[in-house]
């Protein structure tokens, strides 16, 4: 009797054949997805575990044409012709979403293929406010057998953006309307990047730093959807832990000496700019995912068994590691579930950052300028002559002598000099 296989072996490993897509939507979004085009591709080429061939596309959707046709992308789409003809949203989130409308079976059409959908937009309160929920709630409501999933990175403004941030909280509640159960949202703070030292005063390298950050994150998560690992950590795991809560947060922390304990990774992943200790503290459901032979499976445990870091008790908790990477990382994605209450003790947390980078900032100051001053009086020391520092390292007399000084030597026609050296002399014995 013939024996049958179940299931042929495919050319490529069945997370290979992912099929992901990164999509910008308005300016700002745009202006990330282009950054990650030019960057992220770039890096991937160089990475030594992933193929240049994934299955990620790149993906820009915006009213304004202008806007379009300045970025660096190889799908563009410009939405809405017929209510913002090529001209943008006017800074008005309803024409962004009638703009979406209008092109919702163009839409639909560009997207309807892939697995993983990534949208990027900026809560400025034009295109990327009011298109992306409506494009989240096309995305899911086509009806075919894949197990779709969304992620939504929407950059919060600035604080005193007081009536752009009133429609970025609406936009907010809407797309946590539509992603129940079928997505989340990974809120990153524009005003948290206004308090590191490095970074400039200009709205570019603020952006730039923002982009940064972004390219770090994503390009672990693709390490984490496509690479095989140890522990392996596939797309359905992903795709369990987004839809357990609307709200995500997505963290990394390095290990730059090998000598470092395992905890520090921790501490960095926690000081990292990304990172929420709100939405940390009500997490639901988590992946942690560990880079490098260096965290053992000794090390992996404590940090696991650490209910600082995760409570695996009463967080769904997916472990994963890749032994084959030489640069030691934790990747850490938590997701809750989205409340007013959670949205605004987030906010807070984002607007008094910059307040506890003060403490951080004085310490290293005050370290930095003991380091000065102790190399200057190294410096200094080091100019004595040899022979004169001999003579200041030795301690002066504890007990001085005291001349008394009479009338008869103070008459005397001798040399007042001579009399004192007279004086001084001690007989000779």
């Amino acid at each position: 009797m013939e024996r049958k296989i179940a299931l042929e072996i495919e050319e490529k490993p069945s997370q290979m054949n992912l099929k992901t897509c990164l999509v910008g939507v308005g300016g700002a979004g745009g202006n990330i997805v282009s950054y990650l085009y030019k960057n992220l591709t770039e890096q991937i080429k160089k990475h030594a575990h992933l193929e240049e061939s994934l299955n990620i596309e790149y993906v820009a959707i915006n009213t304004d044409q202008q806007d379009l046709t300045k970025i660096e992308i190889n799908i563009p789409l410009c939405i809405g012709p017929n209510v913002c003809h090529g001209f943008g949203a006017g800074s008005e989130p309803e024409k962004g979403k009638e703009a979406a409308e209008d092109s919702k079976e163009e839409i639909i059409n560009l997207l309807k293929d892939f697995d993983f959908i990534i949208l990027f937009a900026g809560l400025g309160g034009g295109t990327g406010t009011g298109a992306t929920p409506e494009i989240c709630k096309y995305l899911l409501e086509i009806e075919d057998n894949r197990q779709r999933t969304i992620l939504v990175v929407y950059i919060y403004p600035f604080s005193n953006m007081e009536s752009a941030r009133m429609l970025a909280n609406e936009c907010i509640k809407k797309t946590n309307e539509y992603l129940k159960n079928k997505g989340s949202m990974f809120l990153v703070s524009n005003e948290k990047f206004t308090g590191i030292k490095s970074v400039g005063n200009s709205f570019t390298d603020i952006f730039t730093k923002v982009n940064r950050e972004i390219e770090k994150i994503i390009i672990t998560l693709i390490e984490v959807l496509y690479l095989p690992g140890t522990i392996n950590t596939d797309f359905s795991d992903m795709s369990n832990v987004l839809k357990k809560g609307t709200i995500a947060n997505l963290s990394i922390g390095k290990i730059n000496d090998v000598d470092d304990e395992p905890s520090e990774a921790i501490k960095k992943l926690k000081n990292n700019i990304c990172f929420s200790e709100e939405i940390f503290n009500n997490a639901k459901s988590a992946i942690i995912y560990f880079f490098s032979k260096f965290f053992g499976r000794n090390h992996i445990n404590e940090i696991m068994g650490d209910k600082t870091i995760i409570n695996a008790q009463t967080v769904h908790t997916i472990l994963g590691a890749n032994e084959d990477f030489s640069e030691a990382k934790i990747f850490l994605l938590i997701t809750s579930d989205f409340t007013e209450d959670l949205l605004n003790k987030w906010i807070v947390e984002s607007d008094s950052y910059k307040e506890s980078l003060k403490p951080r900032y004085l310490k290293e100051k005050n370290i930095n300028e003991e380091n000065t001053i102790s190399q200057k009086e190294e410096k200094e020391e080091s100019s004595i002559p040899k022979m004169v520092k001999n003579t200041l390292q030795h301690e002066p007399p504890k007990i001085m002598g005291i001349l008394n000084v009479d009338e008869n030597i103070l008459d005397s026609d001798t040399p007042a000099l001579a009399r004192l050296n007279n004086q001084l002399r001690f007989p000779k014995k």
